[in-house]
């Protein structure tokens, strides 16, 4: 087999693309392992945009006075910052972010748990938020979530998550680091959420991804909870 044979054969582009995949996933771990103690995790945030989400999040929240807030997969707190006044409630699934989020931002309450299943009374929260969550929740997760969130939110919910690119080298990149697997297209992601919600707002934004924002309010002709939920 001559060079050029062998540079055009199926079993060199094979080969390529396992070593490919094998140095991502293998970059994508230790990577992970790097940013996962919560200081650096913040400090990457806020190193790549944690404000722009925050004015955001200012600006479609609004008032948050006398407001119970809901942030779900709320890390290590980051969006806290965005309401000044209100009752903070973060839930997440890491209990050292947990940790972290209370030492440092002290919400009224913090827990420890899975997103879609969430453990609050029905219309209880004025104020959902699900940042950069849904790319990490498969096809089964994601909508359980959203029909939770549905159930607890008697006013807004605010949506955020980068979107699937497949154009952008740069993006790609970002995805195979990413701890996330389940990128979704921005029609994908809106035919999720009007199933349980009414879109009062829409709108894209680029910031190292490009990002869906969705501001919504539940229509609350949904079924009954995943399971019963406790008092808080």
């Amino acid at each position: 087999m001559v060079l050029k044979d062998l540079a055009s054969s199926p079993a060199l582009d094979k080969g390529l693309a396992v070593i490919f995949k094998y140095r991502y996933t293998t970059a994508a771990m230790i990577f992970h392992s790097l940013i996962h103690p919560p200081k650096v995790y913040e400090f990457i945030q806020n190193l790549f945009g944690a404000e722009k989400i925050r004015e955001k999040l200012r600006r479609h929240a609004g008032p948050s006075e006398n407001q119970t807030i809901l942030d779900v997969g709320a890390g290590t707190g980051i969006y806290r910052a965005a309401f000044q006044s209100g009752r903070y409630i973060a839930l997440e699934l890491d209990p050292k972010r947990v940790n972290f989020l209370v030492e440092k931002r002290h919400p009224a309450l913090a827990v420890v748990a899975n997103a879609a299943a969430l453990c609050f009374k029905d219309k209880s929260m004025d104020i959902v938020l699900c940042v950069f969550l849904a790319h990490h929740l498969s096809e089964t997760d994601f909508p359980h979530l959203l029909r939770e969130v549905s159930r607890v939110a008697r006013g807004k919910f605010i949506f955020i998550d980068p979107l699937a690119d497949s154009k952008s080298w740069m993006r790609k990149c970002l995805w195979k680091l990413d701890q996330g697997h389940n990128p979704r297209s921005a029609e994908t992601l809106l035919s999720y959420i009007q199933a349980e919600f009414e879109i009062e707002h829409q709108e894209q934004f680029k910031i190292l991804h490009r990002y869906l924002l969705c501001v919504a309010t539940p229509k609350h002709e949904n079924s009954p909870s995943l399971r019963p939920p406790p008092t808080v």
